[in-house]
């Protein structure tokens, strides 16, 4: 998903609306009487694409369209993998390469059609052909016969066995540790075959039919969407009878609108934290949770011919002041970086310390590398990124050593397509899990074949394959350990900088939203309107 998938993610809020368009305080809108309609109301960043996370990684699609349609499996709170529209977890064979399943009966979509094997084996092929022009079909590219509908050479999986309407085996061509947290994601939810067909066009816009808590009940587009309680829901219907994502573009509008009750949750940016934790009136409101997450860079070891030499590699990375730049520019609301693999993934190293900072030393490799007069960098800036204020930190804090990085902005389509032919020099990204997995981290971003060209590694290579087929979890983790080891601090490809915290302000009207999750997305679906 990948690399740069999720730079653009994050503005999630909540706000209660008497009506899409109109105006008032939400605490009047919903509440009081047990004859009010309980609705949690949210302000986020408009959705440019439609709501079928099959063609996006934008987390704002994500956000809601994880109410609407699930996935098989879902990970707990506590990072333990559960069925979910499955019956038990899927029985494995001892040569780890046929999974069965069996569903949970008689759930239903949206429209009342029952969930039945054929739509899951649906689901998973419109991932893989090339027609449907999907992102995250890697996810399930080891079943057996994924690759051929790829290349357009099979229409059916070959490696998907229907047994009947609620079991079904899947086949994968080679051993794969993570394939069940694969299987997790949003990505992967579960499409009616024959309702997802009919729309066309139309599927993820004005239909969108899935078998989660909530279901699509209007799209206007541009100013907001709203989802009902799906009352057939097949664990029970929610609290809530609405939700409505009302589409706020300016994070500073989104706060004054919850500061004036027309919002309930609303993300707070790091640079307005420091203002609302010392607020007596909105301090108690500030809930905070840490996702898997990491904010690095990667140098392109074959492009700029300096970042070829190892010690410039490191020279840049010795070169960057974490600590200064997590309580500082972020104003202490991160946590400086000790590993590319971020806290709660295994393989996370808890006794490496904070990623070095030695000015002094970055010099000295320079000027063996025979830089002593400086190196030039160029690092291209999309439109869509919101590392400006970092970059322009780090760019002050490399001129001090001899590295003169250039910041160019350029538009983001261009960005894009340079970054996949291997022709960035400097990339700086959020990386936020898809599913809790090392192998989401480092297979996909630092593996030769999903690099984009900007690392290749012999060992780095055989290391991810070989974790890949491992099945002893504390196995996998030492190799992870290692990998991301010699990437931080022997190799230089990458430059872990920090782990985010994200802050949410939340009306106290607002129940049931503690603790929340720790991926990237809130997870409203549990909530309710309480009376203080």
């Amino acid at each position: 998903m990948k690399n740069t998938k999720k730079i653009l993610a994050l503005l999630l809020v909540f706000a209660l609306l008497f009506s899409i368009t109109g105006c008032g305080n939400s605490n009047e809108a919903a509440s009081d009487g047990d004859n009010k309609e309980k609705v949690l109301v949210i302000a986020q960043e408009d959705i440019k694409v439609p709501l079928d996370t099959q063609l996006t990684f934008d987390s704002y699609v994500a956000q809601i369209s994880r109410l609407i349609t699930q996935p098989l499996l879902v990970y707990s709170e506590d990072m333990e993998l559960q069925p979910l529209l499955l019956k038990e977890l899927p029985k494995v064979s001892e040569d780890g390469l046929t999974y069965s399943f069996e569903l949970k009966p008689d759930i239903k979509f949206h429209n009342g059609e029952v969930l039945k094997s054929s739509d899951v084996k649906y689901t998973y092929e419109r991932m893989l052909k090339p027609s449907t022009k999907a992102v995250a079909g890697f996810l399930i590219e080891d079943i057996e016969g994924a690759k051929e509908i790829e290349e357009g050479t099979a229409e059916e999986l070959k490696g998907f066995k229907i047994i009947d309407e609620t079991k079904f085996e899947i086949t994968l061509s080679e051993p794969f540790a993570p394939f069940l947290a694969c299987l997790s994601t949003n990505y992967l939810a579960i499409y009616p075959e024959k309702a997802c067909e009919e729309a066309g066009s139309e599927w993820g816009i004005n239909q969108y039919i899935g078998t989660g808590p909530f279901k699509l009940a209007k799209n206007d587009k541009g100013i907001a969407m709203t989802l009902a309680k799906n009352e057939e829901y097949f664990e029970g219907p929610k609290n809530l009878d609405k939700i409505v994502f009302k589409f706020i573009a300016d994070p500073n509008t989104a706060v004054l609108e919850f500061e004036k009750g027309n919002v309930d949750i609303v993300e707070l940016q790091a640079k307005m934290y420091p203002q609302y934790a010392s607020d007596e009136k909105f301090k108690s409101a500030i809930q905070e949770t840490t996702p898997l997450a990491i904010a690095h860079m990667k140098l392109n070891t074959n492009l700029n011919p300096a970042f070829k030499d190892v010690r410039v590699r490191k020279a840049y990375s010795l070169a960057i002041d974490r600590e200064k730049l997590c309580n500082t520019v972020l104003e202490g609301v991160a946590e400086p970086a000790t590993n590319f693999l971020p806290k709660g993934i295994a393989g996370h190293d808890e006794t490496a310390p904070v990623v070095e900072y030695d000015p002094e030393e970055a010099k000295r490799l320079l000027k063996e590398a025979g830089y002593e007069n400086g190196v030039d960098i160029e690092f291209w800036q999309y439109e869509m990124t919101r590392f400006s204020d970092v970059m322009i930190a780090i760019q002050a804090q490399l001129k001090e050593v001899g590295i003169n990085l250039k910041i160019t902005n350029v538009d983001t389509a261009v960005w894009k397509d340079a970054y996949t032919k291997g022709n960035v020099e400097v990339m700086i990204s959020h990386w936020f899990a898809d599913f809790p997995d090392a192998d989401n981290f480092l297979y996909t971003s630092f593996y030769s074949e999903n690099s984009h060209g900007m690392f290749k590694d012999p060992e780095v290579d055989k290391l991810l394959i070989e974790a890949r087929k491992l099945e002893d979890p504390a196995k996998r983790a030492e190799l992870y350990k290692k990998v991301d080891h010699k990437l931080v601090r022997e190799v230089y490809a990458d430059v872990p900088l920090y782990y985010d915290k994200i802050f949410y302000l939340v009306q106290d009207r607002v129940g049931n939203m503690t603790p929340l999750f720790n991926d990237s997305v809130l997870h409203p679906e549990d909530a309710d309107i309480v009376t203080k």
